[in-house]
């Protein structure tokens, strides 16, 4: 089926040579966005993109307006649904909730249901079927890959749960800004490694007994990127009896957030629980109801292990030094290790790490103006809307004291690869400016 769409997509784009057949162009810009694959995408965003006299402030349009939603029952359904992740097909089985008021015509809120070892995504549901036909949210609980298992911190992992979130994306009308993350135990270090590497989806998390990792092997330290969430809410809730390491861990990224400068990220411990947690300690309406994700936001930070292409937002990292590795040597004396004791020693992991993780912060400081610092990064890229460069031939950098102005040009090309992969309607960059230190 996919590959008879790419091939009419092909097809009807080479003979689209006049305004009057542009009355075609969203839907082929949605079976642009329908194809399986990142590579099948991008293909077809360039053929789109040199269709001759197609006005960029044409597609901007039919971007925001962007899907066209079946009505679907009230209620829970169950879909089984093929995910694509590393060009293979996962089949995947799909808990959706839908309260009584969602109309296909008005975008609404998502929380994410990430379930723990031996459950699954129906499990997930009954605690948030009333908040969620009460608030008129949208529930999805995907069962994951090797359910019974722990989680193994694996990119097939993060990417097969990102593509079930794509999945919803299509399928109903989503609100960008209003996607919230919660999981527990295997989902809640699930929660805080998405939430970590993709800021820019989610609007909070919500994690419960699970958290970051200081492990070395593997690449599974991912606490080297807590700052990537200085201005994320986020409500941990966690018994204080529960493993020492994980309770280490939750209480050094707090530490870390707060020193980032996050005054809306919260852990809730309960002396008198293990692996476990009370959910009825929080205001679940207020806390989802507030947390919107800012589609425009002013300041950027970017933390990042490897240089292809880590992003948030309008600034993504493209080229980094050497030093930045995802799987990082355990540098020490034998004795010095040794006389560590256990926190000692994760200290030391997480040092190292953090030694060898790049980043870059950003911050649009005026019209036109931009102030960035890179640390361990040969190239950075801003991505800018409409809103940021209209009228503009030229913007001003400033990158460590040394001010560059740098040309802008708005391109079809741009805007349509951005689109294809994340068919974000509240942000939509048409231009690329690189950035060197």
């Amino acid at each position: 089926m996919f590959a008879l769409a790419y091939a009419l997509l092909a097809s009807s784009i080479c003979s689209l040579q006049s305004p009057a057949a542009a009355k075609d162009l969203p839907l082929r810009l949605r079976e642009a966005v329908e194809l399986p694959s990142a590579k099948e995408r991008a293909n077809a965003a360039i053929r789109l993109s040199k269709i001759r006299d197609v006005p960029i402030e044409r597609w901007l349009k039919w971007m925001q307006e962007f899907g066209e939603f079946a009505q679907v029952d009230s209620g829970q359904h169950t879909f089984r649904s093929q995910l694509w992740v590393a060009d293979r097909q996962i089949s995947r089985s799909l808990e959706v909730y839908v309260p009584s008021d969602y109309e296909t015509t008005r975008p609404s809120p998502l929380l994410v249901l990430l379930h723990g070892s031996g459950s699954n995504g129906k499990q997930m549901l009954p605690n948030w079927k009333r908040l969620a036909e009460q608030q008129g949210y949208l529930l999805l609980a995907p069962t994951a890959l090797n359910s019974s298992k722990g989680y193994s911190f694996s990119q097939l992992e993060r990417d097969t749960t990102m593509q079930a979130l794509r999945w919803m994306r299509l399928h109903f009308n989503v609100d960008e800004d209003r996607i919230h993350l919660h999981g527990v135990s295997r989902g809640g270090h699930l929660t805080w490694d998405l939430g970590l590497r993709n800021r820019d989806h989610f609007a909070s998390l919500i994690p419960a007994i699970g958290g970051p990792t200081w492990v070395i092997e593997e690449g599974r330290n991912n606490m080297r990127f807590m700052e990537n969430l200085w201005d994320m809410p986020i409500r941990d809730l966690q018994g204080s009896q529960d493993d020492d390491r994980l309770l280490r861990n939750l209480r050094k990224s707090f530490e870390r957030l707060e020193a980032a400068g996050n005054s809306n990220a919260h852990l809730k411990e309960f002396e008198d629980l293990g692996h476990s947690f009370r959910a009825d300690t929080v205001d679940w309406a207020g806390f989802i109801d507030n947390s919107v994700r800012p589609a425009l936001p002013n300041k950027l930070l970017v933390k990042a292990a490897h240089g292809d292409n880590e992003r948030n937002s309008w600034l993504r990292i493209d080229r980094v030094t050497k030093e930045v590795r995802e799987i990082v040597p355990l540098k020490v004396k034998a004795s010095k290790w040794r006389a560590l004791d256990e926190a000692g020693k994760a200290l030391h992991v997480q040092d190292l790490a953090d030694a060898s993780t790049c980043q870059v912060i950003a911050e649009r400081t005026a019209d036109g103006n931009f102030n960035l610092s890179m640390r361990q990064v040969k190239q950075a890229t801003l991505m800018l809307p409409m809103e940021w460069v209209k009228g503009r031939k030229t913007i001003s950098v400033t990158v460590e004291k040394r001010t560059q102005n740098l040309r802008i040009k708005p391109s079809a090309k741009i805007l349509l690869l951005d689109f294809v992969e994340r068919f974000d309607r509240n942000f939509l960059p048409i231009c690329e400016v690189k950035v060197k230190p």
